[in-house]
């Protein structure tokens, strides 16, 4: 969000290079893909499929965490 970069209300825990990085982007778009197959997924309806695109979409989201957050 706009003005996140300045601390926001309440606080980010957003590291500053998440707003600077360009690998952000790629992170970001990398993440809108897997929660894309996993959305594809849970119409199919097989748990083994929807548990392993959930993982997928679950370390998706952690590699941003890990690198752009503070803990």
């Amino acid at each position: 969000m706009p003005g996140s970069e300045k601390g926001g209300n309440p606080p980010t825990r957003a590291k500053a290079e998440i707003f600077t990085d360009p690998k952000v982007r790629e992170v970001g778009k990398a993440m809108r893909t897997e929660v894309t197959k996993l959305v594809e997924a849970s119409k199919g309806g097989d748990i083994a499929v929807i548990r392993k695109q959930f993982q997928a979409t679950v370390d998706s989201c952690n590699n941003c965490h890990d690198n752009y957050r503070n803990k």
